[in-house]
């Protein structure tokens, strides 16, 4: 089994910023939650809080999860092709996106993910963010047993999932088409 991160690792860029973008043009009403966005992006960013119920508080603007799906349509082609090229069924995607993003992108690619457990009815985050330690400890709980031959990610909070792994790889995402994978 490989286990990968997933924003920036395999995906170019960061599927939760790009979502919400995505939501806005299509329903610019969502910019009246700026403020209190821009708060949970400060108290995240000074490690704070790790809640980010309210920058995902948007999602009620939305009456289902189809959305999640157009989104996908588009942006599938920020999958990394170095990644399309090794993906096998047994991967597994552990990432601290949103598991209602995270779960259709992995659909999509045949693979399991293991993400944030996050609300997509209020926004509201349901458990503990799944970053860092976190990651090993979600991962462990659906797969006790299991053994992991590569891991990648592309920041130091993922090097705890990466420990778990015979080889472990770090990677600069530099484009869609472009990668540099560090053995680590």
């Amino acid at each position: 089994m490989n286990v990968y991160d997933f924003d920036k690792t395999i995906y170019h860029g960061d599927s939760s910023l790009h979502f919400w973008l995505y939501c806005i043009k299509r329903n610019p009403l969502i910019l009246l939650l700026l403020p209190i966005q821009f708060l949970n992006l400060l108290l995240f960013k000074l490690k704070i809080s790790e809640d980010k119920s309210m920058f995902f508080s948007f999602v009620r603007f939305f009456k289902n999860e189809k959305i999640v799906s157009d989104f996908w349509d588009k942006h599938e082609k920020n999958l990394c092709t170095w990644y399309l090229k090794q993906n096998k069924s047994t991967d597994v995607i552990v990432s601290a996106s949103p598991q209602f993003l995270i779960q259709e992108a992995a659909r999509r690619l045949g693979v399991d993910c293991i993400a944030s457990n996050i609300s997509f009815e209020t926004g509201k985050c349901l458990d503990k963010n799944c970053k860092g330690e976190q990651k090993v400890v979600f991962f462990r709980n659906k797969y006790p047993d299991a053994k992991v031959e590569k891991a990648y990610g592309d920041s130091e909070t993922d090097r705890f999932i990466m420990e778990l792994a015979d080889e472990a790889y770090f990677v600069e995402n530099l484009s869609v088409t472009g990668v540099r994978l560090i053995r680590m």
